[in-house]
Formats: C-alpha cells, structure tokens, sequence
C-alpha cells in the first residue's frame, strides 16, 4: 500500500472561488474515457475480449461518442469548459477521442498528451499505444512533445502478466508531482478506468470521506481541489 501523499475534497455543483485555488490548490476535473470497442468486447467475453489483436489502441463505440455529446452539455462540462486552462490526456485513441469528443470548446488552451496518464498495460492489445507519428497525424492539435518514444516504450515490459498496479501507482504519483511544477489551476485531466483506480485508493487521500465507488463509469467526471503540497 502506498502512503496517501495528495489530499483532495470533492467538488459538486459549486465552483470554488479563486481564495480557494492558489498556491499548491489545483481544480482538477477527471474523466474517464467513454465506451470503447475493447470494453464490449471484454464484457461479451471477460476471458478473451481483452485479448483480441483487432483492438490494439482501441477507439470508441457509436455509444462512446453518445456519452460524449452527452457530457458535453452537462452543466458541470460547461462550466469547467469556460474556466479550464489546459487539457491532460492519456495518448490512447479513446482517450485523446473523448478529449476532443466532450472538449471541442476549449481552443484556446493548451492540450498535451502525457504517458503518465496511460491506463495498466501489458497483455491487452488495447493497451498498446500507436505510434507517436500515426497519433500526431491523426490529433494535430495535440501537443505530444512529452511523448518521448515513437513507440510504446511501456506494453512489452510485461507479456506474461499485466503491468503492476503498484507501477501504476507509481505513474500516478509522477503525475501528480508533475502537477505542482506547472503554473496552471485548473485543468481538465482525461484518463482510465484502472489507472484512476489507483490513482484514488493508492495516491488520492479524499478529505472529508465521500459515499463514492473508487471507480469511474465510461466518460464519468469527477472534480476535486488537490493539495499538492505534500509531495
């Protein structure tokens, strides 16, 4: 188990203001990305569904792109819309097509991919990142110069099992330390299931306690204020 190091409050309808984000405050709206081909795949098949080769970097669902356009036009979308100053997103198709999918609004941010965000690799096909080029030409207006490998420098580490959740933890953690060297405040971070999973039982400590599975449903936002100060 890893020492909770990032105290965090969730935050609901009402918009913390500016006394409240300062310092090593951040508003961080989290989503998990919407359904995507592998996730039906794995839910008709639990044993093979995530084994398919078909699937690698798998993209999104006619559904999937339903829940976009579904929670772009929440109230809480809009709002973090008109205040976020920066997208993060995992450089998986999904990902990077929820970002565009559920974010077309925010142009006049940046926009960068970080392999920081990628969900637990290793095993699933789905999991296999495309090449820096091909994800580059296809999603221009993403910044992938964070993306140092052309290709996924993370999936062959583990062909025989999947990719450690304490190493995802780890990833999580770079992350969040990452977080508190940017001048940004409030941004909107897109990611997946597994990885915010670990991210919120293993590096999140949520203050006060909240009623609330640790798991994201497909294209769920959550926001919370982060206190960086202690990493």
């Amino acid at each position: 188990m890893t020492t909770s190091l990032c105290k965090a409050s969730r935050v609901y309808e009402t918009v913390p203001d500016d006394s409240q984000i300062q310092g090593h405050i951040k508003l961080v709206h989290f989503v998990r990305h919407a359904q995507g081909e592998h996730n039906v795949a794995g839910e008709a098949d639990p044993a093979r569904g995530y084994l398919r080769e078909d699937l690698v970097d798998a993209s999104l669902t006619d559904l999937g792109l339903k829940q976009c356009n579904t929670l772009r036009s929440t109230p809480q979308t809009i709002k973090s819309v008109a205040r976020s100053k920066l997208v993060l997103v995992s450089p998986m198709n999904r990902t990077l097509q929820t970002a565009q999918a559920c974010f077309n609004g925010l142009v006049n941010c940046p926009w960068i991919a970080l392999e920081t965000l990628r969900e637990q690799t290793g095993m699933h096909p789905c999991d296999r990142r495309s090449s820096k080029s091909e994800l580059q030409s296809k999603y221009p207006t993403i910044n992938f110069e964070n993306i140092v490998h052309e290709n996924d420098p993370l999936y062959f580490n583990f062909t025989n099992c999947r990719e450690p959740t304490d190493q995802v933890t780890a990833r999580g953690l770079e992350f969040l330390k990452w977080l508190k060297t940017i001048p940004e405040d409030e941004f909107i971070v897109v990611s997946h299931h597994r990885y915010l999973y670990c991210l919120f039982t293993e590096a999140i400590q949520i203050h006060p306690v909240v009623d609330e599975s640790p798991h994201f449903s497909n294209c769920e936002m959550r926001s919370y204020l982060l206190d960086l100060s202690n990493l």
